[in-house]
């Protein structure tokens, strides 16, 4: 089955990432620092940098071991991206970055706190695109931009995901004809996951029940990660918020133990999905992977645009929820 959101070659209306600048990232705690505490948090704006190359750079200059860095999310290299970074720093003092120069990064706030920053903490990620050489009636794209702004749109993984082979080299793991290294294991895992929900969405689509949660469905608040199971007793009212855009369906990303899972309708509508995986689906309940759920839609906050016709661009601005492809919005617009 040929997904869409994994298809690198489609054709683009517009060009994004003509310039870093073109991509501004700017990641949203969500909470305050105390302002003590073992380890100093940074705030730091990379130009053209992955953060890995940045925390190396940050560990070259201070001597902390990378492993004592901490982060919350992986930003674009193609971009000017600002995110949090934490040192630990017990019994010492701050460090003096005032002599540390690179071109590429500034380093923007200092600040303690009496935690490392872990994976996923952040709450959200403002961003700035511009899109050029735009080969679209714009009326169209504005449609579509109002239609988002009011009903969000679709949570596919997007192509920072899939790459150019990244699924063709985990189907061939899943095959044995291919044997990753094992930095790369947990990686193609969630390549794997990814391209089974985004066949779940376009299935449910298919089948003319992504607006429709079923009995023994699994739904999420629309701007939270709480998961809950539709049933008999409580359905009326979940399809009421469902239609007011409080409640979202959630997608699974499979694997074998289940803290929560389908049932009734839901389940069958479930396991119809699963036969032409198989294969996949196997490979990860193998592997002991713990059955999660992600919400399919989106709902951007603070959604705005200026289009410029004399240079053909159009500046969007809107922030979303940590773990939501930017990216997807804009193919969405494509």
């Amino acid at each position: 089955m040929q997904l869409a959101m994994t298809n690198a070659t489609a054709q683009k209306n517009f060009t994004l990432k003509a310039s870093f600048e073109d991509f501004i990232v700017e990641e949203i705690l969500g909470f305050d620092l105390s302002g003590e505490g073992e380890h100093l948090w940074l705030y730091i704006q990379k130009t053209g940098m992955n953060t890995q190359e940045a925390i190396k750079r940050i560990s070259h200059y201070s001597n902390i071991p990378k492993r004592h860095i901490g982060y919350s999310g992986l930003k674009d290299k193609q971009a000017v991206t600002s995110q949090w970074l934490s040192l630990y720093l017990p019994g010492k003092e701050d460090i003096d970055f005032s002599q540390f120069n690179d071109e590429n990064i500034i380093i923007k706030t200092l600040k303690r706190h009496n935690k490392k920053l872990k994976v996923g903490t952040h709450k959200q990620n403002r961003f700035i695109l511009t899109l050029r050489d735009i080969q679209k009636e714009f009326s169209e794209i504005e449609s579509t931009l109002q239609s988002i702004k009011q009903n969000g749109y679709i949570n596919y993984y997007g192509e920072q995901r899939f790459g150019h082979d990244n699924l063709s080299l985990a189907t061939q793991w899943i095959k044995g004809t291919y044997t990753p290294k094992r930095h790369e294991k947990g990686f193609l895992y969630s390549v794997i996951r990814a391209y089974l929900f985004n066949a779940y969405i376009d299935d449910r689509l298919a089948q003319g029940t992504f607006e429709k949660p079923l009995i023994g469905d699994i739904v999420s608040l629309s701007h939270g990660s709480s998961f809950f199971k539709v049933d008999s007793a409580a359905e009326k009212d979940i399809k009421a918020r469902f239609e007011k855009g409080e409640i979202l369906l959630a997608a699974p990303l499979i694997g074998k133990a289940q803290k929560l899972h389908y049932d009734d309708e839901a389940l069958q509508s479930y396991l119809r999905f699963c036969e032409p995986y198989q294969e996949y689906i196997d490979f990860l309940n193998s592997e002991n992977l713990e059955m999660q759920f992600r919400a399919t839609k989106v709902l951007p906050e603070n959604l705005s645009y200026q289009y410029n016709e004399n240079d053909n661009t159009l500046v969007l601005h809107f922030t979303l929820i940590k773990g939501a492809y930017a990216t997807t919005l804009v193919d969405a617009l494509n």
